[in-house]
């Protein structure tokens, strides 16, 4: 998939998201996830794996991980309905 074609794409905006949380420090997220030694798997530093994993981001959902003290991975993640309980989960 060309960079200019994956841009286009939701999945793209939550995967770039979860690298730069994960690996810049200036991001407010990092020093958290850093302190919890969250990473992103080897695997899902490829975008095209990612999508192949997580599939088309349906509408009104966002990335979650079961467990927010293990690394963003397939086994741990999955697409999470936004709900009036989403800002203090």
């Amino acid at each position: 998939m060309s960079k200019f074609i994956a841009t286009k794409h939701k999945e793209y905006t939550t995967w770039t998201n979860i690298i730069a949380n994960t690996t810049q420090p200036s991001r407010s997220s990092f020093a958290s996830l850093n302190k919890k030694g969250v990473k992103v798997c080897d695997r899902w530093k490829s975008f095209e794996a990612f999508v192949l994993d997580m599939g088309v981001r349906p509408q009104d959902t966002y990335l979650k991980r079961r467990n927010s003290h293990r690394d963003y991975s397939p086994d741990n993640c999955y697409w999470a309905p936004y709900n009036r309980d989403t800002l203090i989960d």
